[in-house]
């Protein structure tokens, strides 16, 4: 079980509203970077895993050769999981805060992080864009300002 919204959990200077703006809170939630994303989710749920991902991915039908390449992935997964898609799942395309404090993508594309970390200073993270219908899965810096839904324990 997956949380249908964006958490919006204040976790002091690791998480931001989009632009510094509290309404963009209230309506999107907040961006978090990795370490504070990791340990936002209340009790009983969890930061998705890069597995757990995948087995979302493949549940909603990623075939096996397509769910560990980089990139974008799939065959109409994203739009399933994007506004309007079959899930409930609503992927906000809210954009993201990057490492340097900027914020962009607003409107075009949702960053989500998951939990596993591909190095000391990146973690894997996916992204949905609003001209596609695909996942993009890839690694970024863990300073950076992502989204984050909670998967239950």
């Amino acid at each position: 079980t997956w949380m249908a919204s964006n958490l919006n959990y204040n976790a002091g200077n690791k998480s931001w509203c989009y632009e510094g703006k509290d309404e963009n809170c209230r309506k999107y939630g907040r961006l978090y970077n990795w370490q504070a994303a990791v340990n936002a989710c209340p009790g009983g749920w969890h930061l998705p895993t890069d597995a757990d991902w995948k087995k979302l991915e493949m549940y909603l039908g990623m075939a096996d050769v397509e769910v560990n390449k980089l990139y974008w992935r799939g065959n109409g997964e994203g739009a399933q999981l994007k506004p309007g898609g079959t899930t409930g799942y609503n992927a906000v395309l809210a954009g993201r805060r990057d490492s340097r404090g900027d914020y962009g993508y607003f409107g075009t594309y949702g960053y989500y992080w998951s939990s596993t970390k591909q190095s000391e200073t990146s973690a894997w993270y996916r992204l949905f864009f609003s001209d596609n219908e695909l996942i993009y899965r890839f690694r970024t810096n863990t300073d950076a300002g992502y989204w984050v839904r909670c998967v239950h324990d």
